[in-house]
């Protein structure tokens, strides 16, 4: 007897979302608006899915089924986005492929050291110019 799958739905963030992961720690920020949302240990099945999402072939959109989103914590973080602007779900019944999201991941850390050895460089530098420091 084969298990039957439910429904499937596409989970995405929006690109301008930051998120951020450390150890077992996960926080999504929304620049425009200033909200922070945070989760941990506590959600491991959260940090899964937000480790997957930022697997860079991803594409920042990973698949999610109905049974998933019956899960508490899940649920929670889907309705959390969507409250607050930093993402969705997607019905993949509607769509012919998986969405992307075209997404830019900055090197911080290194912004933060190229400033320190260069009191004249601005933020940004290492991005317009395609490179890693």
């Amino acid at each position: 007897m084969t298990k039957k799958h439910g429904k499937k739905y596409w989970f995405y963030l929006e690109s301008f979302v930051h998120l951020a992961i450390k150890d077992n720690d996960a926080l999504l920020y929304n620049p425009y608006s200033g909200t922070m949302l945070e989760y941990d240990e506590t959600s491991p099945g959260v940090l899964s899915l937000l480790r997957n999402i930022q697997v860079p072939k991803n594409l920042g959109a990973v698949s999610i089924e109905e049974q998933e989103l019956r899960d508490r914590d899940i649920s929670g973080l889907v309705k959390d986005i969507r409250q607050y602007f930093m993402g969705d779900i997607l019905d993949a019944d509607f769509s012919s492929g998986k969405p992307i999201q075209m997404t830019t991941f900055p090197k911080v850390q290194a912004e933060i050291k190229h400033l320190k050895r260069d009191k004249h460089a601005s933020i940004g530098e290492a991005i317009k110019k395609h490179q890693t420091q």
